[in-house]
């Protein structure tokens, strides 16, 4: 039987008219971010214009974090090439022509709920003006943000440099010509400072020439420390743990001061000066000062014999034998002999620099 029914869209619906309402984009798209907007509500969407075939779509987006906790969270803030930017009119062609011509992050863009209305800024992806600095055969990490740059090496090692944020950063701002975006260059008389491991486990931190490391070892500890010509170390090897200066000129000052020496204590200058209101130099038994004191006090009291002639010797006196002899003992056996403090001999720290191998 024919049905000669007119298909009014008032009884039927077209279903071709409203598949296109009830479609859902779930693509992952490739965007760039060009700026940002702050809500009512203080919550920030950035403008990512994503990439459809052949069109440039702008979709507000929000950044997807590591965590997100309201104790436990991380944030970054993504840049935007047209962030300082009042109005596209005036660019020329080429400023559209690929990604590499802006300065904006290149990102992945997911949709909410499949709407193209609100997107999800996924993660980023290599700028097209920026060349990878990974070795696909090795297993590290890099990151640069403001000039602070972290890698972990293939080997353990890790390193964290200062250098400072990029001296053409500005150009970022500049409104795109259509030239490929420039390398970061950096003010090398602020860059330079870092801090990291090394593959063995020690800790190094440097301004790039001056540096303190603690070499990590169960046998030979050390803490070397070198700033300018002046070096520092503190040994911790076994049987031989030792403190060592090296200075041009070493200065101490203290209410009170002692100095312990076990065995013995070495002192060498071409001018040496002890000064004080009370100067005592001796041992448990003998005093220099007060033996000399003593001494002299006894030859004043000790007489002299002359019957006729020639006197006799002075130590034959008894009173020299039993007064001034046994001070003289005490002061033979107190007198040492001279002896050079041994030189102070830098051990070497080892990788100072961090280097990549």
């Amino acid at each position: 039987m024919m049905d000669y029914t007119v298909k009014d869209s008032s009884i039927y619906s077209n279903t071709d008219s409203y598949s296109r309402i009830a479609s859902a984009d779930y693509s992952i798209r490739i965007g760039m971010v060009r700026d940002y907007q702050v809500l009512t509500d203080k919550t920030v969407q950035y403008n990512v214009e994503v990439s459809h075939g052949a069109r440039s779509i702008p979709i507000s987006c929000i950044v997807m974090n590591k965590f997100g906790g309201l104790f436990n969270y991380e944030e970054f803030t993504p840049f935007g090439w047209g962030t300082n930017l009042k109005s596209s009119s005036g660019l020329p062609p080429a400023a559209n022509s690929h990604l590499k011509v802006k300065s904006g992050d290149v990102v992945l863009v997911a949709y909410l709920e499949g709407s193209s209305r609100q997107g999800v800024i996924l993660g980023g992806l290599t700028h097209p003006a920026r060349k990878t600095e990974l070795d696909p055969k090795k297993l590290e990490y890099r990151s640069v943000f403001n000039g602070l740059s972290t890698h972990i090496r293939d080997d353990g090692s890790y390193k964290v440099e200062f250098k400072g944020k990029a001296i053409n950063a500005p150009q970022l701002d500049l409104p795109p010509t259509g030239t490929t975006m420039p390398a970061p260059t950096y003010d090398l008389l602020k860059s330079g400072s870092f801090y990291g491991f090394t593959n063995d486990g020690s800790y190094l931190f440097s301004d790039g020439t001056n540096y303190q490391k603690l070499v990590k070892s169960k046998t030979s500890p050390l803490l070397s420390s070198k700033i300018g010509g002046s070096i520092l170390q503190v040994s911790g090897a076994i049987g031989k743990d030792e403190i060592g200066i090296k200075t041009t000129n070493l200065t101490m000052s203290s209410t009170k001061a002692n100095i312990t020496g076990t065995l013995e204590c070495n002192v060498k200058a071409l001018k040496t000066s002890i000064k004080g209101t009370q100067v005592a130099i001796g041992n448990d038994q003998f005093e220099l000062f007060d033996s000399l004191y003593k001494i002299l006090d006894a030859l004043g009291k000790v007489f002299l014999i002359s019957p006729t002639g020639n006197t006799s010797p002075v130590a034959s006196n008894p009173d020299w034998v039993s007064t001034v002899v046994p001070l003289m003992l005490k002061l033979k056996a107190a007198t040492g002999k001279l002896k050079d403090p041994e030189a102070f001999s830098a051990i070497d720290p080892g990788d100072v620099k961090l280097e990549s191998k």
